[in-house]
């Protein structure tokens, strides 16, 4: 018979600060029993108390088996006459050993902190709230980029000029954003400062790819030894459009840092209807005019109310950046 070593154990009904760490806790091979003793404080218990907490000790297993195979559901079991809903359960979690289970609430707090599965819950949290926010549109040309953008007024209190979705960077670049105006104006401003200091440093603009590496560096800035950490991503999401010396262009951008190029993009919580529609319409010989009017008819489909001047926004790059008038917001819509 092989060695094994002794159960720890400890007087009832005190701390459980006393047990074994990870590594050294097998669960393979022992019976429900021993796996009770290991997890629990058992003596002193009575039957009842014991059965209670053996029938944690299965639900806990099952759970913590879900969670290492990749399972991201969680159901509702009910054992022995009680609920336990994911993680939560009765009074009898305060015996549970932290060391045997890997829940996503150990894990979804810390910004750089990853799970088991290699996995930043922060990050995608903030990808999420995106989802949540207005919808917005840009598409490239041969003659420039077109940028579109809901506007949810939502009182008819506010002053709809007040509400910026779409903002000018330089005179050659602009971004339409989804998400958190505020995080957007803290990374706009930042884009801002970058591009000035270049063309002051070098006397020429800065690229929009430069500029967009720009945004995405502050984007993930959690590191120990930056003089500014961040408590949080940023919860919004990008569409940065330019004209340089490379052409037109128009990047996306997402709270993990990373950036892409595209040809088209929709973002907000009409995204993946207005991306089917982009792919149905896009094609590379559109002008100008054709991209304003796709990009609207797109954004009417997703918008819950009527298209107006007070709840869009267009903005268009051709080569300089330029935000467009109620009045030409307008002769657009009349095209629709």
């Amino acid at each position: 018979m092989a060695y094994r070593e002794p159960l720890p154990r400890c007087q009832f009904g005190k701390s459980t600060s006393t047990h074994i760490e990870a590594p050294s806790l097998s669960l393979e091979g022992r019976s429900e029993m021993e796996e009770l003793e290991l997890a629990f404080v058992c003596f002193g218990a009575s039957e009842l108390m014991k059965r209670r907490r053996l029938e944690e000790v299965r639900v806990q297993r099952w759970l913590w088996r879900r969670r290492m195979s990749g399972t991201e559901e969680e159901e509702e079991i009910t054992v022995g006459g009680g609920g336990y809903n994911g993680c939560g359960g009765g009074m009898w979690k305060m015996w549970i050993l932290p060391s045997i289970c890997f829940f996503r609430t150990e894990y979804d707090r810390g910004v750089n902190t990853f799970s088991p599965e290699g996995r930043l819950f922060q990050v995608e949290y903030a990808i999420e709230a995106i989802k949540l926010g207005s919808t917005a549109i840009g598409l490239k040309t041969k003659e420039g980029v077109v940028l579109a953008v809901e506007k949810r007024i939502t009182s008819p209190l506010l002053e709809p000029s007040s509400v910026e979705k779409i903002m000018e960077v330089d005179e050659h670049i602009g971004c339409a954003m989804s998400g958190l105006i505020a995080d957007a104006r803290t990374l706009v401003e930042h884009a801002r400062v970058e591009t000035q200091n270049h063309r002051f440093s070098y006397g020429e603009p800065m690229t929009v790819e430069s500029t967009t590496q720009a945004l995405c560096d502050l984007a993930l800035r959690f590191g120990e030894g930056d003089e500014e950490s961040m408590s949080r991503p940023f919860g919004v999401s990008l569409l940065i459009a330019g004209h340089d010396e490379n052409g037109p262009s128009l990047y996306y951008t997402d709270p993990s840092g990373t950036f892409w190029q595209c040809n088209a993009k929709a973002i907000g919580s009409g995204s993946e209807g207005a991306d089917s529609s982009l792919q149905e319409q896009f094609n590379k010989d559109l002008t100008l005019k054709e991209a304003e009017t796709i990009a609207l008819s797109i954004l009417k489909q997703v918008m819950e109310e009527k298209v107006t001047p007070n709840n869009v926004d267009i903005a268009k790059v051709a080569p300089t950046y330029h935000l467009y008038t109620p009045s030409e917001v307008e002769a657009v819509i009349t095209r629709l």
